[in-house]
């Protein structure tokens, strides 16, 4: 967990991002033999209110090592977790498929890549911009 940081980002506007770490230049992502594909499930409080699924694309333009990921939200949870954003949570789980599609944009020289396949609950740090 401590690799993805996750972190929920509220605009100016209220509008509610999720955002992963999604590479950076420190000893820990450059150990890394590992897409870390995952997939988050989003809560509003106990409420299932929406699924992400990241993986770190090596081509993508990064705001300072981080991605916004695109969020499926449930019907009328995103407008919930707008107005909750303190409230929300996120179920991780490791997939090796989405893992491997770090692969597939960047084929990294490993014979032996790894992945992680746990799963972890966290609140993510919550950020809001202009303040």
């Amino acid at each position: 967990i401590g690799l993805l940081h996750p972190r929920i980002v509220i605009d100016p506007l209220g509008k509610v991002r999720l955002q992963m770490n999604d590479r950076s230049a420190s000893p820990e992502w450059q150990r890394l033999r590992t897409g870390l594909g995952c997939e988050a499930k989003l809560f509003v409080g106990d409420r299932p209110a929406g699924v992400a699924r990241f993986w770190p694309n090596w081509r993508r333009e990064l705001d300072p090592n981080r991605s916004t990921v695109s969020v499926d939200w449930i019907d009328g949870m995103q407008q919930a977790a707008e107005r909750s954003p303190e409230t929300i949570r996120l179920h991780l789980t490791g997939s090796i498929a989405m893992s491997f599609q770090a692969y597939r944009e960047w084929p990294f020289d490993d014979d032996h890549p790894t992945w992680w396949t746990g799963a972890a609950d966290c609140i993510p740090e919550l950020i809001r911009e202009g303040e």
